[in-house]
């Protein structure tokens, strides 16, 4: 990807594996509002920025190299390689091939944890006409204005001081709803640091998960969103009835399942191989499958001692034998290296 500034507006061009329409209308961010085709107005970070894609290259206006270095560029991540990405999924799942293809443009964004946070939690049981809509209102007579675009007005969303004073009613006036008091509540544990984003950004995705539900109305679906979106934590994996039909199909051959075994399936992907349905099949002979082949213990060999000033030969990723047993000759030929044998190799296994 090639960077240039011209007459006040920072070009991107040869800009690969990204869709600007895709990433912003995938229902992870609200604060948007479209222009024209693949043209739209963004808020985030206390900005208004008019960005544009033709083709690979995108245009984002009014913008100084310095803003984009320091916001735009993490906001869209643009610095992540989403086709090695996209190829090292479909390397171990072709399961995913068809949504890679379908969706090969969205990147995840990176967005300000206090927005987020409020967003999720307006997210619940409502469409995103609807929630962006919330948003926008709440923007509106809370927040800052950040100026027009096109005779539109936009607002900034209100940080955490400017609704430390928002009453439940004013947030139902905003039609929240049952949301009220959610959002009440996280402003107070925000506002006083019993939520604090430098917290949750240091926590390990499951311990920032239990400080988030801490907030009335936060489950596990909001916190993971939080999590992704607005702490760019990778390894979250939230879990809502979309996604819940789709890992159904996909991984537990149609079965009923509970979300939490999906998201623990998902988060310990890294430890699963996947195979089509048409091999899955071939496998096994049961008829009602409940979309696992096999549990398998992975044997894990303690680390030997390691003594002061010895010599030693350290292998990794030997898959023949026959490579291991020539290692072992030449350093048992060379006495001076190391002792004879195989010393701290406990098995060895071929791939």
């Amino acid at each position: 990807m090639q960077i240039s500034y011209d007459e006040g507006n920072v070009v991107l061009t040869e800009v690969r594996d990204f869709d600007l329409a895709q990433t912003l209308e995938c229902g992870q961010c609200f604060h948007f509002k479209k222009l024209a085709e693949q043209e739209y107005a963004v808020c985030a970070f206390h900005r208004l920025l008019r960005i544009r894609q033709e083709k690979d290259s995108v245009i984002l206006f009014d913008t100084t190299m310095q803003d984009y270095e320091m916001i735009w560029r993490d906001y869209f991540d643009f610095g992540r390689d989403y086709g090695r990405i996209k190829a090292a999924l479909l390397q171990t799942d072709d399961t995913l091939k068809e949504a890679v293809e379908t969706m090969q443009g969205v990147h995840i964004l990176q967005q300000e944890f206090f927005e987020t946070l409020i967003s999720f939690i307006i997210s619940q049981n409502k469409q995103i006409p609807h929630i962006k809509k919330i948003v926008e209102t709440l923007s509106e007579r809370f927040g800052d204005d950040l100026g027009e675009i096109n005779g539109m007005r936009f607002f900034a969303f209100p940080t955490v001081s400017q609704m430390c004073n928002v009453t439940e009613e004013d947030l139902r006036d905003c039609k929240t709803g049952f949301r009220a008091p959610y959002i009440v509540d996280a402003v107070q544990k925000t506002a006083d640091g019993q939520i604090s984003e430098a917290a949750l950004k240091a926590a390990d995705t499951a311990e920032c998960e239990k400080m988030l539900t801490k907030i009335k109305g936060v489950g596990s679906k909001v916190a993971n969103c939080c999590m992704l979106f607005g702490l760019d934590k990778r390894d979250a994996f939230p879990v809502d009835v979309w996604i819940k039909r789709i890992m159904e199909q996909l991984y537990f051959s149609g079965k009923e399942t509970d979300k939490e075994k999906i998201a623990a399936f998902a988060k310990n992907a890294d430890d699963c191989i996947a195979v089509p349905d048409a091999l899955f099949k071939k496998i096994g002979d049961t008829e009602n499958p409940q979309g696992i082949i096999a549990l398998c213990n992975i044997p894990k060999t303690e680390s030997a001692s390691i003594k002061k000033n010895g010599k030693y030969v350290a292998l990794e990723n030997i898959n023949d034998p026959a490579n291991l047993g020539a290692i072992s000759r030449t350093a048992e030929a060379l006495d001076d290296m190391c002792k004879a044998g195989t010393y701290g190799i406990s098995r060895v296994y071929t791939a």
